[in-house]
C-alpha cells in the first residue's frame, strides 16, 4: 500500500497573505491596549493550521504566548491555562490563595477596585480591573474571584515578557459561560504591554452564549479564509505524494474539493490507502464518506433541517433553490430558507447564481451514501415539481435523466426531446445525447420511432461513424413509415458524407437486410448512383437513373429491384436532371422541371444528395431568388427538421446566393460555419461537397482582400496526392485564382490546365460547374496571351448565349469586352451590366461597372467614366469587396482631363473617411453643433474637417454644393467609406 507522508501533510501550504496580516498586527500592537483578531472559514479551511504557525512564529520572535484550545465546559479551559502559567487548577476554580501574603494581596486589591483606585500588577498593571469579590458580577455578566485574576497577573508578570502578550484560542464558540471570564481576564489590557488576541470562529457555527463571545470579540478584525488557491492546491498534492502528478490531475483534486486543505489531505490519504490512479477521472469519481458523516453529524447536532436541505442541494445539482429545497426535504419554506442560509454562512453552500454545494467531492458522497432506489425517487419527484412549477426545460431534464428509473408521465418524452434540441443547438453534444438517449428508453410506440429519428439526428452531430451506425440500429426497430424515411434520408447523407471513394457497400447491404422491403431496395439503388458522380460519366449517369426510374433491369440481379416506387421518383428524376445539365443539356427546360420537382418538398428530401442536385441546378443557371425561396422551405419541411445534415448541406447553398448577392463578409462566415460543421462530422477529406465549399469559400475570400486567409485554408485542404474527380477542378481554379493574385502566374496557368483536363474527361460540358475557360480569360489576358483569351471569350460567349441564363451570358460578355477594348469592348460590357443588373447578381455586376469605366475613360470620356466608376465604387464597397473597392478608387483618382467634374471626383477620391464623414452630413443639413455630437468630437475639429474638404473640392463652403453635386457620381464616390452617419 502506498503511503502518504503525513510529516508534510502538516506543513503550512499557502495562507502567506492572512498570515502576513496576522504578523503585522503583532508588529504593530501599542502597549497599553488589546489588538483583536478573528479567524473564520469553512470546515477544514485550515484555521487550526494557521493560528499554530502563528504561535511558532510569535514564539521564535521571543512574545509570550499564551495557546488554549476551546472544549466545551470550563474544567478544560482551567486545566489548559493553569498548565501553561503554573498556577493550580484550584485557584482558578474556588479563588482560593495558597498563603497568608496572598490573601492580603487580594484583598487589597479588592478594596482598591472598590474604591476605583489602582492596586498591584507590577509591570504588567492589573490593578483595579478584573480583581473582584468571588462570583461578583458585572453588567450582568459573570467574572473571575478576585484570587484567580491576581493569581493570573502574577503568573504572566513572572514570565517576563520582553514583547508582546499573545493570547491564541481555537474554537472560541466552544466556550461555556464559565471559562470566558478566565479568557476576559487574560485578553485584557495591561499598562506598558502590547496584549494580541487572536481566535478562531467556525463560520455558520450557532455560539450558545452569543452576549459573552461578544465581550471578547469587540474592535476585532476578521480574517475570512476560504479555500487554498490552485497552485497552492497543487503544491499540497505534491508534497503529500512525492509523485510528479500531471497538471489536470491537479486540477481536478482543487476542483472537486475546492481548494479546502481538509478534504485535499483526506481524499489524499484515501488515494493511498486504495492505491488508487492519479488521473482525472479517479479524482471525480471519489467520495469521502467519513468526512461526509461528520459534516451531517455536525448539522444534525447543531442545525436542525439543515442536514435535509444540504442532501437536497446535492440531489438538485447545480440549480436548486429554496423551494425545491424545502419540498425535497420537507420543511416549510421559512425553515428550510434559514437552513439553507445557515449552510451559506458555513461555506457549503454557494448562492451565486443558485445553491449548489461548493465542494463536488461531498456531492459525490452524499449520493453515494444513499441508496439507488432513494436517489431515484429523490430525482424523480424534483422532476415532477419542477414540471409542475413550470421550471427550464433542461432543469427538468437533468433531474430526469439524473434518475435510474424512468418516469410514467405523458410529459417526459417530449420535454426531454425538446431539452436535446436546446442543447444541440447551444453546441453541447454531450449534454444532448444524454437527454435523447434517456427519451429513447422511456418512449414507446410511434414516440419511440420519432426519438430514434432524434437520436441519428444527435449522433450525427457528433461524428458520421456514430450517426450511421445509430441511424441502422434505429431502422432495425422502427415501424412508422415516415420515421423509416427520415433514417433513410439521414443514412444517405452520411454516407455520402463519409465515404465518397466508394458506394458504402457494406451498409448499404445492411440497410437492406436491417429493412428488407422494395422501397429500401431502390433507396440503395438511387444511392450507388449519387455517390458514384464523380467517376462516370454524367451521360452515363443519366441514364441509369432513366433506367431506374422506368424500370428495375439496372439493379435486379443485386438489390431486387422492379419499379421504382413512387416517393422516391423526385429523388431520382432530380438525379437525372442534375446529370443532364452536367452533360451540356438544354438548361432552360431543366431548369423548369427542377422547379417543379422541388415543390414535392417531402419526396424529394427522401435523398439530401438529390435535393442538393437539383439546389445547385437553380445556383448555376442564376436562378437566386428561387433558391433562396427553396432552401427556406426545405429548412422547416417535416423530413428535414432536426436533420443537421441536411442543414449544412443547404447551409453550402445559402452561402453561395449570399456570395453572388454581393454580401462577400456574410458569404465568407457562411461558408466557414458550413465547413466548421463538416470539420466536426468528420466528412472525409476529399468529399465533393466538402471540396466545393472549400473552393467557394477561397473565392470568397480572395474577394474579401483576405489572401492569407485564402492561402492557409488551401494549404490545410491540399493533401500531398490530389484525389481524383473532376469535384477536385474547382478547387484548382481556386488554386489559379489565389496564384494570380500573389503573381504567381506560373501556377496559375497549371492549375488552370488541370482543371480543364479533369473537367473534359469526365464529360462536364455545363460551364458554370468547374468555369475553366472563364477563369482561363483571366490568366491569359495577364499572361500577355491575348490571343488565347479572346478565342476562349469568344467561345464562352456563344455557349453561354444558348444555355439562356443571364447570369452566365452576362459574365462571359464583361469577360469578352475586357479583353477586346476599344468599341466593341465597351458594347459587350455595356450589354453585360444589362443583364447582370437583372440577374441580381450584385457582385459581378460591380466587376461588369468597373471594367466598363475603365473602357470608358479608355477612349477619352472621363465624365462619364467618372460617373460610371463611382457607381462601381458605391457597388464593391456595398459588396464588401475590398481589392475592388481599392482598383476603383485608384481608376477614379488617376482620371485624365482637367474639367470641373473630373477634378471634383479625383478630389473626392482622395478625402479622408472622416472629412467624407462630415461633408455628408453637412450636405444632408446637419450644422456643425449637431456632426460634432453625433460623430464624438470637438466644435473645432469639424470645422477644421470641412475647411480641408472645401479646399480639396476647390469650394468656398456650403453655399456651392448645389454647384459641385452636379457632377455625376460624385455623392455616390461620398457615400463609399463615409461610415454609419445619417
Amino acid at each position: 500500500m502506498r503511503q502518504v507522508d503525513r510529516d508534510d501533510a502538516e506543513r503550512f501550504v499557502g495562507r502567506q497573505a492572512e498570515l502576513g496580516t496576522l504578523m503585522a498586527a503583532l508588529a504593530e500592537a501599542a502597549p497599553g491596549r488589546v489588538t483583536r483578531r478573528i479567524l473564520t472559514g469553512e470546515p477544514g479551511a485550515g484555521r487550526t493550521a494557521l493560528l499554530n504557525r502563528y504561535v511558532r512564529l510569535a514564539e521564535d520572535r521571543g512574545h509570550t504566548v499564551v495557546h488554549l484550545t476551546g472544549q466545551p465546559g470550563v474544567a478544560p479551559w482551567r486545566h489548559a491555562i493553569a498548565a501553561q502559567l503554573g498556577l493550580s487548577q484550584r485557584i482558578l476554580a474556588e479563588g482560593e490563595v495558597e498563603d497568608e501574603g496572598d490573601r492580603e494581596s487580594v484583598t487589597a486589591g479588592a478594596a482598591g477596585a472598590a474604591s476605583g483606585g489602582g492596586g498591584g500588577g507590577g509591570a504588567w498593571g492589573g490593578g483595579g480591573v478584573g480583581c473582584r469579590p468571588m462570583g461578583a458580577d458585572v453588567d450582568g455578566h459573570r467574572s473571575l474571584p478576585a484570587s484567580a485574576a491576581l493569581a493570573i497577573d502574577r503568573a504572566l508578570a513572572g514570565l517576563a515578557p520582553a514583547g508582546a502578550l499573545v493570547l491564541a484560542v481555537d474554537d472560541l464558540d466552544l466556550a461555556g459561560p464559565e471559562a470566558l471570564p478566565l479568557l476576559d481576564e487574560l485578553a485584557r489590557a495591561r499598562d506598558g504591554v502590547p496584549v494580541v488576541q487572536v481566535v478562531t470562529l467556525q463560520e455558520g457555527r450557532s455560539a450558545r452564549l452569543e452576549p459573552e463571545v461578544a465581550r471578547l470579540l469587540v474592535n476585532s478584525r476578521t480574517i475570512h479564509l476560504g479555500g487554498l488557491s490552485a497552485p497552492d492546491s497543487a503544491l499540497l498534492v505534491q508534497r503529500m505524494t512525492r509523485l510528479n502528478i500531471r497538471p489536470a490531475t491537479l486540477t481536478a483534486f482543487h476542483r472537486v474539493c475546492a481548494g479546502n486543505p481538509r478534504l485535499l489531505v483526506e481524499l489524499l490519504h484515501d488515494f493511498a490507502a486504495n492505491s488508487r490512479e492519479y488521473n482525472v477521472k479517479e479524482v471525480e469519481s471519489a467520495t469521502l464518506p467519513a468526512s461526509t458523516e461528520n459534516v451531517m453529524r455536525l448539522l444534525a447536532r447543531n442545525h436542525p433541517g439543515a442536514a435535509g436541505v444540504l442532501t437536497a442541494a446535492a440531489i438538485v445539482g447545480d440549480r436548486s433553490e429554496p423551494r425545491l429545497l424545502a419540498h425535497l426535504s420537507d420543511l416549510d419554506l421559512p425553515d428550510a430558507m434559514r437552513a439553507a442560509d445557515r449552510l451559506v454562512r458555513m461555506r457549503l453552500l454557494q448562492d451565486d447564481g443558485g445553491l449548489q454545494l461548493r465542494h463536488p467531492v461531498l456531492r459525490s458522497s452524499l449520493l453515494a451514501a444513499m441508496t439507488h432506489m432513494a436517489r431515484d425517487a429523490a430525482h424523480l419527484k424534483a422532476a415532477a415539481y419542477l414540471h409542475q412549477m413550470h421550471a427550464p426545460v433542461e432543469d427538468i431534464a437533468a433531474q430526469l435523466i439524473a434518475s435510474g428509473t424512468p418516469l410514467d408521465a405523458t410529459w417526459c418524452t417530449p420535454l426531454l426531446l425538446e431539452a436535446g434540441r436546446l442543447a444541440s443547438a447551444d453546441g453541447r453534444g454531450a449534454a444532448a445525447l444524454a437527454y435523447v438517449e434517456h427519451a429513447a428508453r422511456t418512449a414507446s410506440g410511434p414516440e419511440r420511432d420519432r426519438t430514434l429519428v432524434v437520436l441519428t439526428d444527435v449522433r450525427m452531430a457528433d461524428g458520421l461513424p456514430e450517426g450511421i451506425e445509430q441511424g441502422l440500429t434505429a431502422l432495425k426497430s422502427v415501424t412508422e413509415e415516415e420515421s423509416r424515411s427520415k433514417l433513410l434520408a439521414r443514412l444517405g447523407a452520411g454516407l455520402y458524407l463519409r465515404a465518397p471513394q466508394d458506394s458504402g457497400a457494406d451498409a448499404l447491404q445492411l440497410v437492406v437486410r436491417t429493412a428488407a422491403s422494395h422501397e429500401r431496395n431502390a433507396w440503395a439503388a438511387l444511392h450507388r448512383i449519387l455517390v458514384n458522380e464523380e467517376h462516370h460519366a454524367p451521360t452515363d449517369l443519366a441514364e441509369r437513373t432513366r433506367r431506374l426510374r422506368s424500370s428495375g433491369h439496372l439493379t435486379a440481379r443485386t438489390l431486387g429491384v422492379r419499379v421504382l416506387p413512387e416517393r422516391l421518383r423526385p429523388a431520382a428524376d432530380a438525379t437525372a436532371l442534375y446529370q443532364r445539365y452536367l452533360a451540356g443539356a438544354d438548361p432552360g427546360p431543366l431548369v423548369t422541371e427542377v422547379e417543379r420537382l422541388l415543390v414535392d418538398e417531402e419526396r424529394v428530401c427522401t435523398h439530401p444528395v438529390a435535393l442538393m442536385n437539383a439546389l445547385m441546378v437553380l445556383a448555376w443557371t442564376g436562378r437566386y431568388d428561387s433558391l433562396a425561396c427553396h432552401v427556406e422551405n426545405f429548412e422547416n419541411c417535416g423530413l428535414s427538421r432536426g436533420n443537421a445534415l441536411q442543414g449544412t448541406l443547404l447551409l453550402s447553398v445559402k452561402a453561395r446566393v449570399s456570395f453572388a448577392r454581393g454580401n462577400v463578409r456574410e458569404a465568407c462566415e457562411q461558408f466557414a460555419e458550413c465547413l466548421e460543421r463538416l470539420t466536426l462530422i468528420r466528412t472525409a477529406a476529399h468529399n465533393p461537397l466538402r471540396l466545393g465549399v472549400v473552393a467557394a469559400y477561397v473565392q470568397a475570400l480572395l474577394e474579401s482582400g483576405d489572401h492569407r486567409a485564402a492561402e492557409r485554408l488551401l494549404r490545410e485542404n491540399t493533401a500531398a496526392e490530389e484525389p481524383p474527380g473532376w469535384s477536385y477542378g474547382t478547387v484548382l481554379l481556386a488554386r489559379s485564382a489565389h496564384c494570380l493574385t500573389v503573381g504567381d502566374f506560373t501556377g496559375a496557368l497549371r492549375h488552370l490546365y488541370e482543371a480543364r483536363r479533369r473537367a473534359q474527361s469526365a464529360g462536364i460540358a455545363a460551364r458554370a460547374v468547374v468555369p475553366w475557360r472563364l477563369h482561363g480569360i483571366s490568366v491569359m489576358d495577364q499572361l500577355g496571351r491575348k490571343t488565347e483569351a479572346r478565342a476562349w471569350a469568344t467561345e464562352e460567349v456563344a455557349g453561354s448565349a444558348a444555355a439562356g441564363s443571364d447570369l452566365e451570358h452576362g459574365v462571359a460578355l464583361r469577360a469578352l469586352g475586357s479583353v477586346l477594348g476599344g468599341p466593341e469592348g465597351e458594347r459587350s460590357l455595356r450589354h453585360a451590366v444589362r443583364l447582370l443588373e437583372g440577374a441580381g447578381a450584385r457582385l459581378e455586376l460591380a466587376h461588369a461597372t468597373a471594367d466598363l469605366g475603365t473602357a470608358v475613360a479608355d477612349e477619352g470620356r472621363w465624365d462619364e467614366a467618372g460617373a460610371i466608376l463611382a457607381s462601381a465604387l458605391s457597388l464593391a464597397d456595398a459588396c464588401g469587396a475590398a481589392p475592388l473597392t481599392a482598383t476603383v478608387r485608384q481608376r477614379l483618382t488617376a482620371l485624365g482631363g482637367d474639367s470641373t467634374g473630373q477634378l471634383a471626383l479625383r478630389a473626392a477620391a482622395a478625402l479622408t473617411v472622416r472629412e467624407k464623414q462630415v461633408l455628408v452630413g453637412a450636405v444632408r443639413g446637419h450644422s456643425n453643433t449637431s456632426l460634432a455630437a453625433d460623430l464624438h468630437i470637438t466644435k473645432r475639429t469639424v470645422e477644421i474637417h470641412l475647411s480641408s474638404a472645401y479646399r480639396k473640392l476647390a469650394i468656398r463652403g456650403r453655399k456651392d454644393f448645389d454647384r459641385i453635386f452636379r457632377v455625376p457620381g460624385l455623392w455616390a464616390v461620398l457615400l463609399q467609406g463615409e461610415g454609419p452617419l445619417t
